[in-house]
């Protein structure tokens, strides 16, 4: 199960601009893996921009969770998507 959010967080990238943490509500999540990333390209006739998806273990204190965070390139800002269960 999984429940979805689509707030605005801040990501952190590292040196080779690899994701490596985001906050979210206030709240540092550092990121262990990118299970798995895509695109998806708007409907242009609707001026949907481009979207980088990405899956990501993060880790908050002592607990890992799965998450789903993406960019929305029109508004060159990154959300928190999902959250998996």
């Amino acid at each position: 199960m999984s429940k979805r959010y689509q707030e605005p967080i801040e990501l952190k990238l590292s040196g080779n601009r690899k994701p490596e943490a985001f906050v979210w509500r206030g709240r540092n999540y550092k990121i262990k893996d990118v299970i798995r990333h895509w695109t998806v390209n708007g409907d242009w006739w609707q001026k949907e921009s481009r979207r980088l998806h990405a899956i990501v273990t993060a880790k908050r204190w002592s607990e890992y969770g799965q998450y789903e965070i993406v960019y929305e390139a029109k508004r060159r800002q990154w959300y928190l998507y999902r959250v998996y269960d």
